[in-house]
């Protein structure tokens, strides 16, 4: 099957839609159909797609065509789309995917099958609603993908009408790690090392990692990721902590080689967790970081948010602590590295519950049974 997959959400990036798109696109053509990403960039002309395909790690590769955003920044979408559907046009393919908000806009102008993929709620604006409405009732759009059950329940309440659409499927992670080959930018001279990957925004748990670094100073601690301005703000607060370093923005396959050098990782998500955009994801999230985490085969400790049992046991693929309390953080953390076979179980079944469930490959193959 040729699959279009269409986004106006921006493919060199550090966030995480950016990792879901490249891995799905690689999941699809992993399974023989022929994938073209449709992509928005700013300058296509010096495009490098062997250096994207390198910044992910991506084995299986597939076709990307890069559509000029333009310059005006209130035009740049609206330019994409109407490029992009001329490329989409050109190509003729039997399925249409879609992921960002403003894609769905197309819907009306594509003739074939369309599933839509959706990591939100329905808009808070009665008028995007609406319109998000009509286009999910099109008889084109095969199927809607979301990321968690609560997410499905959201999304199938603000409409009923197409519920019956409506899928879950987690993120997930490759089988074989994206680290594995690449050499680790760790740097520590602890014989323990514990680690974090992803944004230092507010909920994110940072404050339980620098709680931890101030009670074990036998300990490496390495937060790997977040924004300049955040990494340079973390470090001014915690200078008085040798043991704690702020690597900053890693490229990707770099960073999840520097998380498979440390003994534990950590997922400390609050009770509120903010993303790029703002708002509060912590009801219907979905990480790629706890999928990463069973990817390395590490042991690690996560937050004991509701949403996150759909994936996470405690006990059996990872120790789950509430989320503020410091001593059971504190704990846990003592306890993984005192009982190595609890850790070596904890390892073995998230590496199962991976293979059977979570990869990009069994995600890619859930969604296209809506084709099929």
């Amino acid at each position: 099957m040729k699959i279009v997959y269409f986004t106006n959400g921006k493919i060199n990036s550090t966030a995480a839609h950016a990792v879901n798109i490249a891995c799905m696109c690689e999941a699809f053509q992993g399974l023989g159909h022929e994938v073209i990403l449709v992509a928005r960039v700013e300058d296509p002309a010096h495009f490098d797609q062997a250096a994207y395909f390198r910044s992910f790690g991506i084995r299986h590769r597939f076709a990307v065509v890069p559509v000029h955003e333009g310059k005006v920044p209130f035009l740049r979408s609206l330019r994409f789309m109407l490029g992009g559907m001329r490329v989409v046009r050109r190509i003729h393919p039997d399925l249409l995917f879609l992921r960002q908000m403003l894609d769905f806009l197309v819907v009306p102008m594509f003739p074939g099958s369309i599933i839509i993929e959706r990591h939100a709620p329905a808009s808070p604006n009665a008028m995007v609603r609406w319109l998000q409405g009509k286009l999910y009732t099109s008889p084109r759009v095969v199927g809607i993908v979301t990321i968690t059950q609560p997410l499905r329940t959201l999304l199938a309440g603000a409409f009923e009408a197409v519920a019956g659409k409506i899928i879950v499927c987690s993120d997930g992670a490759r089988l074989q790690d994206e680290g594995a080959g690449v050499k680790s930018a760790l740097r520590s001279g602890y014989k323990v090392n514990v680690g974090y990957t992803g944004h230092l925004y507010a909920g994110r748990g940072v404050e339980v990692i620098v709680a931890l670094a101030g009670r074990n100073p036998q300990i490496g601690f390495h937060v790997i990721g977040g924004n300049a301005s955040d990494v340079d703000a973390w470090r001014r607060r915690t200078a008085h902590l040798p043991n704690l370093v702020f690597y900053g923005h890693l490229p990707y396959t770099v960073a999840l080689a520097t998380a498979r050098s440390t003994d534990v990782l950590l997922a400390p998500y609050q009770d509120s967790v903010a993303v790029a955009g703002g708002g509060n994801t912590v009801a219907w999230m979905s990480p790629l970081k706890i999928f990463e985490y069973m990817a390395h085969s590490k042991p690690f400790i996560c937050s004991d948010i509701p949403v996150l049992r759909e994936v996470l046991t405690d006990g059996s693929n990872c120790l789950l602590v509430r989320c503020d309390d410091i001593d059971a953080w504190d704990s846990a953390l003592h306890r993984l590295l005192a009982d190595r076979d609890l850790s070596s179980r904890l390892v073995e079944c998230a590496r199962a519950d991976l293979v059977e469930r979570y990869s990009w490959d069994a995600r890619a193959r859930k969604i296209m049974g809506l084709v099929d």
